[in-house]
C-alpha cells in the first residue's frame, strides 16, 4: 500500500467510524446537551483506548508471528503468550466487547427500520406495542442470523469492516451530522442523500473497480454532500422536518 492509498484508507476509516451507533446511543438516550457531550467525549476516550491497544497487539504478532494470518493475530497472542487462567480471562473479555458492541448495532437496526420505514410507510393500521415488541424481537433475531452469515463469508476482518464503512459513512454520516450540530432537519434531503451516497459508491466501487485506488466511500460521500445541498435548497420551503427532540425521545421510548 502506497502513501497515498495509506492516507485515503486512513481517511474512510474516520469516515466510517464517525457517529456509528455505540457513539450515537449516548446522545440519543442522555436527558439533556450536557450530559450528552460528557456521554459522547467519554465514549470516544475508551474508544481510544480500545484501538491503541488492538493496534498494538497487531504490531506485537507482526514482530512475533509474521506469517500468520492476519485475522489470527490476537487469538495467536492469546494462545500463545498468555497463562493459561488469564488466557480465559482475555477470552471472556474479549466475548463482552463483542456482544456489548452487537447489542448496540442490532439495537440501532431496530429501531431505526421500525420508526424510520415501518411505522411510516408499511404500518397499515394501528397495532399495539406487545405486537410492535413481537416484530423488534423477530427482526433482531433476523438481523443477527443475517450478520453471522455476512462475518462467515467475508475473506476477512478488514473487508468487513470496509462493507460496513461502504453503508455507513457516504449514507448516513453527514446528514446526520446536520441535524444534531446545525438543526438542519430536511426529510427529502436526508433521503435524497443517502440514495445517491449508496449509489455512487456501490458504482465506484463494484462497477468501475475502484479507479486510481481510491475508496469508493470518498466519492460516495462527497455525492452525499452535494445531493444533500441540492435537495434542501429545493425543498426547504415546502417540505417541514422532523424535530431532533421529537426523534430522540421516540428512539427512546422503543
Amino acid at each position: 500500500m502506497g502513501t497515498g492509498s495509506l492516507y485515503w484508507f486512513i481517511y474512510y476509516i474516520f469516515l466510517g467510524e464517525a457517529l456509528i451507533p455505540p457513539y450515537t446511543q449516548r446522545i440519543f438516550s442522555s436527558k439533556d446537551p450536557e450530559h450528552s457531550r460528557k456521554g459522547y467525549m467519554i465514549s470516544g476516550f475508551f474508544s481510544f483506548g480500545f484501538f491503541f491497544i488492538t493496534g498494538s497487539l497487531g504490531l506485537i504478532a507482526y514482530v512475533l508471528f509474521p506469517n500468520i494470518q492476519t485475522d489470527q493475530a490476537l487469538p495467536t497472542i492469546v494462545k500463545n503468550l498468555l497463562p493459561v487462567g488469564i488466557t480465559g480471562l482475555a477470552v471472556a473479555a474479549l466475548l463482552a466487547v463483542i456482544m456489548s458492541t452487537a447489542s448496540a448495532f442490532l439495537n440501532a437496526t431496530t429501531v431505526s427500520f421500525m420508526q424510520d420505514i415501518y411505522l411510516p410507510f408499511l404500518s397499515r393500521k394501528k397495532h399495539s406495542e406487545k405486537y410492535h415488541l413481537q416484530m423488534e424481537r423477530v427482526l433482531t433475531l433476523i438481523v443477527g442470523v443475517g450478520s453471522l452469515i455476512f462475518a462467515l463469508s467475508v475473506p476477512s476482518i478488514i473487508a468487513a469492516l470496509e462493507y460496513s464503512y461502504y453503508l455507513w459513512a457516504p449514507t448516513i454520516v453527514f446528514p446526520l451530522v446536520m441535524a444534531i450540530v446545525w438543526k438542519v432537519h430536511n426529510v427529502t434531503a436526508g433521503l435524497c442523500s443517502i440514495v445517491v451516497g449508496a449509489v455512487v459508491t456501490l458504482i465506484w466501487t463494484f462497477g468501475l473497480h475502484e479507479p486510481f485506488s481510491l475508496s469508493g466511500v470518498v466519492p460516495g460521500f462527497i455525492a452525499n454532500i452535494i445531493s444533500f445541498f441540492i435537495a434542501y435548497f429545493l425543498t426547504k420551503s415546502k417540505v417541514p422536518g422532523v424535530p431532533v427532540k421529537k426523534v430522540g425521545k421516540e428512539m427512546i421510548e422503543k
